[in-house]
This record gives C-alpha cells, structure tokens and sequence, in this order.
C-alpha cells in the first residue's frame, strides 16, 4: 500500500486533531530520518511520549531465517536497552504471539488476571516481562500481504488511556508496515546474496567481507578467537559414484550439521567441499568440545565424514595466520583419511 493510500484511509477516520497532529507529523519525521534504523527510532521516541508510556518498540520478523530483529526503540531516561532483553529471547518464544493476536488482532495487559491468561499460554515470554517490571502492555502487528512481518508495542502506560494508545498504535502500525516490508525485501535480497544455497550456511564472498573486517578489529583489540577449516571427504565420491543430485542432498545435511554444532558461530562454505568456521564467543576448551562433537556426527565414510583442522588464538589477534594455521592442520589430517579409506575419491 502506498503512502498516498494510506493517507486517504487516514482522513476517512473520525481522529481527534491531537491523534492526526501526531500521525501526520510522525509519518513526515519518519520520511526526513537517513536510514530505516533511524526512522524506525524516531517513530518509537515519538509513540512513547505521546503515549506517556515507559518504552515502545518496533520489530521485524523474518519467518525464513527464523528471526527477528529489534529496528526501533525507545526507553524512558534510556534505562534498558530492548535489544540486550530480546537476544535472550528465542525466536520460538515470539512465534506464540501470532496464535495470540489472531483471536483480538492486538495483544492487550492491563492488569493481573490478564497477566495471568498468556502466562499460561506463553510462560517464557510473560517470565521475561515479569523480570523487567512490565505490568500494562499494548503489541499490533504489522500486516503486509495478509502476513504479519512484525510488531509495534508500549509498555506501562496508563490503563485509563488505552483506547487512545490502542488507536494509536494501530493507525502508526498501517503506515510503518509499508516501509517495514520494504526493509526486510531489501534486507531478504542482501542476506540471499551471501548465503550458499546448497548448504545454508554464508558463501566465499560473505567469509571474505567477514574476514577482512575481523581481522581489522583484532588488529586494534586483540581478543581470543577460534578458526576451524571442516573438509567433508565424502563428497567428490559421493558425486562420482551416486551422482551430484545426492551430492546436493549430502551437503545440505552436511551444512545441517555445522550449524546445529556450531549455533552461535560463523559458518563458510570456503570452496566445494570445505568449510571454515570461525568462533569469537567460544573460550578454546568450548571449541575443543564442538570440533568433538562435530566429529562425533560426522564420521560416517558413507555419507557425512569431515577432517577438521582449527587453532585458537588467544593473545596475537592475528586472523589470518591463524586461517592458515588450521587449513594447514585440516590437510595433514586429509592425508591421514585417505590412506584410511584408499578407495575414496580424493
């Protein structure tokens, strides 16, 4: 819908001149800001003061990549930061909001017994608003080609107040929707760019991009880090003896496996049959522990078998010494391999 629509939709409304001061004069803010980032900032300072509300919060949702990402914000005296509480929230834990917002089309709290009715229904996620004080709270979802693409919500507000907040919310929700699906298009094409689609894990160009930035930062601030280079040796004869269509179906299992071992790490596929992973939140013993378990379910010469090579690093901060130091070490380990199984293909 485009933004003209939107605004005869707008003035077919009976608003009071407050509430159409206040949606015109944020629509045209959000439209002057340099970036989504900083509209979608702008719009939520705007929402939370004219709410009088403690925070309000925009986000997006990719179903695809199984995410979501905090785009706005805006905390009373800038005391929380949203974005630290949801990265301790799974995504699964947001998923339980859509069944929710299907019977009302809003989420509403306004006082304990309803507190009490989505516990019950979704007890991680009302546990995280326990923990951070939240007693009233009013969440709209974005709505673009009947799919909900995110949500716009205020926090311990004035119960009296709602029905204006909840107008509020929703005419603000119809107008960001549009340049939240633009955004997230954008945003879909950037990280499709990037990503291998055999295997589901970034290709060469984004390990490349990675690893030049990487290396730049620890070079200033040197910090401990961990590289892994994975060979998958089954695939050359997999490919040959089976052909490559199962070929494919070996290495979308194969990038399946990296990913369920190495959940908060970066993943490449650095050329056809060889992966690297690199690891900035892992101390060297909790990488020790992945690469075993990597080999633990990967060692089947039938069908995913990987060497693995990797070298920590936890005082030079030199990226790519430490690169060659674990490919190097991956290749010794090939050569051990093969003179195990002679008949695979090298």
């Amino acid at each position: 819908m485009s933004l003209d629509t939107m605004f005869d939709k707008f003035y077919e409304k009976d608003l009071s001149p407050a509430l159409s001061s206040f949606i015109i004069r944020t629509c045209l803010s959000m439209r002057k800001e340099a970036d989504f980032q900083s509209s979608m900032n702008r719009v939520a300072k705007d929402l939370r003061e004219y709410t009088d509300a403690y925070a309000a919060c925009i986000m997006t949702i990719s179903r695809d990549l199984y995410k979501f990402n905090v785009v706005g914000q805006c905390v009373k005296n800038n005391e929380v930061n949203l974005q630290n509480v949801f990265d301790k929230i799974p995504y699964d834990v947001i998923e339980t909001w859509e069944e929710m917002i299907l019977e009302n089309d809003s989420i509403v709290i306004t006082d304990p017994s309803q507190m009490d009715q989505y516990e019950k229904r979704s007890p991680d996620w009302v546990k995280t608003l326990k923990d951070n004080g939240v007693e009233t709270l009013c969440l709209v979802p974005f709505i673009h080609q009947n799919m909900i693409i995110g949500y716009m919500y205020v926090t311990n507000f004035q119960k009296e107040a709602l029905p204006r907040i909840k107008e509020t919310i929703e005419l603000m929700s119809a107008f960001v929707s549009a340049e939240a699906a633009h955004h997230l298009l954008i945003e879909r094409l950037r990280t499709l760019s990037l990503i291998d689609s055999r295997t589901g894990v970034y290709n060469r160009t984004a390990m490349n991009n990675k690893v030049d930035e990487l290396a730049a930062q620890l070079k200033l601030a040197p910090a401990p880090f961990s590289v892994a280079f994975c060979y998958l040796n089954t695939l050359k004869t997999i490919n040959e003896k089976r052909g490559h269509d199962v070929g494919n179906s070996l290495l979308k299992d194969a990038g399946k496996t990296l990913k369920e071992v190495f959940k908060n790490d970066y993943i490449y596929r650095s050329s056809g049959d060889e992966f690297c992973v690199i690891s900035t939140t892992s101390t060297e013993e909790e990488f020790e522990e992945k690469i075993d378990n990597l080999k633990d379910l990967a060692s089947d010469p039938e069908w995913i078998y990987f060497t693995v090579g990797y070298y920590t690093d936890n005082t030079d901060g030199a990226l790519h010494s430490a690169m060659r130091y674990a490919n190097k070490y991956e290749h010794e380990f090939n050569e051990e391999f093969y003179y195990n199984y002679p008949d695979m293909v090298k």
